[in-house]
């Protein structure tokens, strides 16, 4: 898999949002009046009151180094006894196959296999929930059932 990295630049705030707020309210009220009355120097005094700004802003610039992760399909094979009438365990086998072949040419998706029905019931969301419990949510591409 091929990593990522991403800068951005992040603001933490020496002071409480109302009072940043505040002070840039009364930078440019005082940017505003001192450019009718103190022409001479404004540009100065401006860079000036923006550093400041800039400093009680606190900013930094973050770079995060990211690698995508596969997601993860879950097909459910039932293998319960019901499944033993006519060629019901041919043609699961015949579409596990095709699914396999499928999903092999998928390189950001993670295959997983779980048979339920072993024994005398069936329980597909029993074993769906076993197969699902330690992928995260945001990582599930599917069910298969």
């Amino acid at each position: 898999m091929m990593q990522t990295a991403a800068i951005t630049i992040h603001l933490s705030p020496l002071l409480p949002a109302p009072l940043t707020a505040a002070m840039v309210a009364s930078v440019l009220l005082l940017t505003a009046i001192s450019f009718f009355i103190f022409r001479r120097g404004l540009l100065g005094r401006v860079f000036v009151a923006l550093a400041f700004l800039l400093v009680l802003l606190n900013p930094s610039l973050m770079e995060e180094q990211r690698e995508p992760v596969k997601d993860t399909a879950v097909v459910v094979l039932d293998r319960s006894p019901s499944q033993s009438f006519g060629d019901r365990t041919a043609t699961s086998d015949n579409i596990m196959a095709t699914l396999q072949s499928e999903f092999k040419d998928l390189a950001d998706i993670d295959l997983r296999i779980v048979s339920a029905g072993e024994k005398r019931e069936t329980r597909l969301f029993e074993a769906l929930d076993r197969a699902l419990a330690d992928i995260p949510a945001q990582r599930r591409a599917g069910v298969i059932l």
